[in-house]
């Protein structure tokens, strides 16, 4: 243990020595095509970039008493959040197991997110287009004549390093599925940014976000001039014509001609669709079986006209389940309340939500009776947001987050074991996270600074005019201008740039690097 902790610290330098190097550019310039965003800025360690008052939601949970302490003390605190390009929002562990397909082992060296697609590609015997990015794994795959009957793939939403050294002993089933098969210890993401959509359509299609066109959660549409939801239209419809190339589940379904069984969840559609594709929407495309749950609704959904799921889903209710929360010691007095408001997200992190959908999973695959059957691989993408939800409310270093993890490794146990089972182990499991998370400031002494306050400082700086911004739109890291406006007022993109190197929060400087879309377009 005390080895592999040293591991992850030389990594941590090792990944701090290359952002202050020039890749950091190609990283930012992965994700950037004209007119999806003017500004980068990276926020120097520890500090990050809320989209709302994250301040104002004062959370209560068991942290450390101190950042490097395991005495822990419920405390009172504010959220946290991702999005940036430093380590902990970067850093993921990539892992591969299958008997018959994958060697046991593990690798220090350097690889990414796009890597995954095209291992799975050589595993499948299939060739990737040419706008995925990455190399396959070579080193850890076994080739075989024949393909696996199952390809099973778990991405753990915010669960990248700092939650497993954080938790050391909550994930017994994955520890002994890195001790069985092959481990990438310095795995990163090679784009930004570190969220939810980005990531997932990666890992989906092996494409950077240059290409996919998904680069944000929740992107400024320039072509109507309005902010919302990454796969929503303006009228709040579900679409998957934001996602612009073609998913490995696409290609697979393609060339099998349909006659793989395939499979996706995930608690949000920003995820599922992003490891999904198209459906019957792609071209030769059927309807698979693609779901996510519905917060609104409190019910599973689908968009009807590109994927199908099983509607016995819909006969399990959270409600139902809300009431195993009593049975953790930590859990059991969370109110998930800010302000004497409940946030449901915080309950959709718990214990409870996660073996929620652990059942309703586990139902949803035994409807599929001809699954792991044949010699054609099946694909089943299964994508746990608990982390995540969880993260953000109560710190990845929360013991509540801890007992949320664990049930993540339940679940992942629990379908792991079914899918082996009805496949005689004929298949593959990928374990992979799609970003991290910054720590709780109250830990790391690192600053919060809300958009809301940047945009006014911004305006208040450089226009007075009542009912106009020069911001558009921002992000964790990325910044939309209206440079129309700014043209009119005579104001250039570097003293926009000049006055965020300068920007101070609680008197110290927030901003390491910035960036603007005319260097990138260099």
């Amino acid at each position: 243990m005390f080895k592999f902790i040293i591991t992850l610290f030389l990594n941590a330098v090792l990944f701090s020595h290359v952002v202050a190097s020039d890749e950091i550019k190609n990283t930012i310039k992965n994700s950037f095509s004209p007119g999806a965003f003017e500004i980068y800025m990276m926020p120097e360690k520890n500090n990050f970039i809320a989209q709302d008052d994250i301040e104002a939601k004062v959370w209560s949970s068991h942290i450390p008493e101190a950042n490097t302490s395991r005495t822990y003390k419920k405390q009172i605190h504010s959220g946290v959040e991702h999005g940036s390009i430093n380590e902990y929002d970067m850093h993921v562990p990539i892992i591969l197991h299958g008997e018959k397909f994958i060697k046991k082992g593990k690798s220090k060296r350097r690889v990414f997110l796009t890597d995954i697609v095209p291992t799975l590609s050589n595993i499948l015997k299939i060739t990737t287009y040419s706008y995925s990015q990455g190399e396959p794994l070579k080193e850890a795959v076994q080739y075989k004549k024949e393909v696996p009957k199952i390809i099973m793939f778990f991405v753990i939403d915010q669960a990248g390093w700092n939650y497993f050294n954080a938790h050391k002993e909550a994930t017994p089933f994955i520890t002994s599925t890195i001790g069985k098969g092959y481990i990438y210890e310095n795995a990163y993401l090679n784009f930004i940014q570190s969220s939810t959509a980005v990531s997932h359509a990666v890992i989906g299609t092996g494409a950077l976000p240059k290409h996919t066109g998904v680069y944000d959660n929740v992107p400024l549409w320039n072509g109507v001039n309005a902010v919302f939801p990454i796969y929503r239209t303006h009228d709040g419809n579900y679409t998957i014509d934001h996602l612009k190339v073609p998913t490995l589940v696409d290609l697979w379904d393609l060339k099998t001609g349909n006659q793989a069984k395939i499979f996706v969840y995930s608690s949000a559609p920003r995820s599922a669709i992003g490891l999904a594709g198209h459906g019957k929407l792609f071209k030769g495309g059927d309807k698979d079986t693609v779901f996510w749950y519905s917060e609104k609704q409190k019910n599973f959904t689908t968009h009807e006209p590109a994927f199908s799921f099983p509607d016995k889903v819909n006969n399990y209710k959270f409600a139902s389940y809300v009431k195993l929360n009593q049975k953790d010691q930590y859990w059991k007095d969370q109110t998930c309340k800010y302000k004497e408001t409940v946030y449901e997200k915080c309950f959709m992190g718990s214990p409870a939500f996660i073996e929620f959908e652990g059942d309703v999973i586990l139902s949803a695959l035994k409807e599929e009776k001809t699954l792991g059957k044949d010699e054609i691989a099946d694909l089943v993408f299964i994508s746990f947001k608990g982390t995540d939800y969880c993260g953000h409310s109560l710190g990845s270093e929360s013991l509540e987050c801890g007992r949320t993890f664990a049930q993540v490794d339940r679940q992942i146990e629990r379908i792991a074991n079914y899918l082996n089972g009805i496949s005689e182990g004929e298949t593959v499991m990928v374990i992979t996270a799609d970003h991290g998370v910054a720590p709780l400031t109250e830990l790391s002494g690192g600053s919060i600074l809300n958009t809301d306050k940047l945009y006014d400082d911004i305006n208040g700086k450089f226009i007075r005019d009542e009912g106009v911004s020069i911001v558009k739109k921002m992000s964790h890291s990325i910044m939309n201008l209206d440079l129309g406006l700014m043209k009119s007022k005579n104001i250039d993109i570097s003293d926009i740039k000049s006055f965020l190197n300068e920007y101070k929060v609680n008197g110290k400087k927030f901003f390491k690097k910035i960036y603007t879309y005319k260097e990138l377009e260099k």
